[in-house]
């Protein structure tokens, strides 16, 4: 059996499985031997380090999204799989016949690579500052550097898959021996296996390695084992890590459908570029600059995406109705408040709805109530207090009632507006 026909193997047998969840054909399916394997977090106790059971928190992360298409004759699927600190993206497009050819994107110049002289597959995986690229081709995988190729073969191995290399030029990836998938760490030309794992998917500077067990994705930091489950996700894939710790990768959730993921210190983001079937996430940088693969209606496509900038508050009107209680007879009095909240301007992240709230503020300290504002899909809001219509017979300026409303935009950005409700000395105040 010739490397090509190796390739489609793999490929094809994957790529049932794939269909088989109803989902797309993954791109790490293809390069990164993932299978949708079903199991417990109690089963991977059977590994032989501490684990630990975080409680993930949901939040978002925003991004502005570019496409990446490989603009040769033929291509298809660009697939963008790493990004360094220079900003310089690795990745690999298809041809006929599901060959697969390596590339670098710098500063928008597109140069393209094969690892083999046979129409079989260079996929070039992770990139590290020094340009350094790993990739898998074929039944081996390999280092590029400096415009040449070299072989990294775990000893024993029917197949190995380079897939993440950091900038002291540690190098992990998945390989077979004695039909086993196993992860492994390459360091100072030596490999060593991560006990139990499937695969190896990436490393940051530090030395924390992310891949997965099974179903279940995994945190490897000074050998004890966190797991990285996205919530509710039958499948999650770590695919990166960068320097702050934050990590990527995808999931698959209720109906199949493949969502990309950002793990960082707000919590888990589902990543989705704007208008996809399914997104895959497969690397970040320490500016947090992430790349990956999208299907929509077209096929797949490339994208990068960048941390939206949003240091512009929401805008938020008030008003309220009556803004007079009168007569002064101490009966409760309901005022309806309204308005919108919006945060549209360019870049802006949208308001957060679980910030919206308001309070009353009563001259008197008596009547202060406050509580959270149901905020609609067409960013307008409504709801109801009940203020008391009385007031001090001497106040001959009449009781004031401050009503504020507050939120949030998704990048934590605050802003409040307020308006007056007001028990009149007299009609003529």
């Amino acid at each position: 059996m010739d490397s090509l026909d190796n390739f489609r193997e793999r490929f094809e047998a994957l790529e049932q499985q794939t269909k088989a969840m109803g989902a797309h054909t993954s791109t790490v399916a293809r390069r990164r031997r993932w299978w949708p394997i079903t199991g417990s977090v109690a089963a991977m106790a059977v590994l032989g380090l501490a684990l630990a059971l975080p409680l993930p928190v949901l939040a978002k992360t925003f991004f502005t999204f570019t496409t990446i298409d490989i603009p040769f004759s033929g291509a298809f699927q660009t697939t963008p799989t790493g990004i360094n600190d220079k900003g310089q993206i690795a990745g690999f497009y298809l041809t006929s016949g599901l060959a697969s050819h390596g590339f670098l994107l710098s500063d928008g110049n597109f140069s393209t690579f094969d690892f083999t002289t046979a129409n079989c597959c260079t996929d070039f995986h992770g990139i590290n500052n020094q340009g350094q690229v790993v990739g898998y081709g074929g039944t081996v995988s390999f280092l590029f550097t400096g415009g040449q190729f070299s072989i990294i073969s775990v000893p024993g191995s029917t197949f190995t898959s380079a897939n993440g290399i950091n900038n002291t030029g540690q190098i992990v990836g998945d390989t077979i021996v004695s039909n086993q998938a196993i992860g492994f760490l390459l360091h100072g030309g030596s490999f060593s296996f991560i006990s139990n794992s499937t695969s190896a998917l990436g490393i940051n500077d530090p030395g924390q390695i992310v891949g997965t067990v099974g179903a279940h994705g995994y945190l490897l930091t000074d050998n004890v084992l966190s797991t990285v489950d996205f919530p509710g996700a039958q499948n999650t894939i770590p695919t990166g890590i960068n320097n702050t710790g934050a990590i990527v990768g995808l999931y698959v959730a209720l109906p199949q459908i493949l969502h990309g993921f950002i793990l960082d210190q707000q919590g888990f983001s589902t990543i989705d570029f704007p208008g996809s079937t399914s997104t895959q996430v497969l690397g970040i940088n320490n500016q947090g600059q992430i790349v990956g693969l999208y299907f929509d209606s077209s096929g797949g496509h490339g994208f990068l995406a960048t941390p939206a900038s949003d240091t512009t508050p929401p805008v938020i009107t008030v008003s309220a109705n009556p803004m007079t209680l009168w007569p002064p007879n101490g009966q409760m009095v309901p005022v309806t408040v309204s308005g919108m909240m919006t945060d549209h301007e360019p870049g802006g992240t949208g308001v957060n709805p679980s910030t919206a709230a308001y309070a009353v503020t009563d001259e008197y300290g008596q009547m202060q109530p406050s509580g959270s504002v149901p905020l609609g899909s067409d960013s307008s809001y409504s709801f109801v207090s009940q203020l008391q219509a009385s007031r001090h017979g001497n106040d001959t300026d009449g009781r004031q009632y401050i009503i504020t409303v507050t939120a949030q935009d998704n990048a934590g950005n605050t802003r409040s507006a307020a308006t007056g409700v007001t028990v009149p000395h007299d009609q003529g105040k």
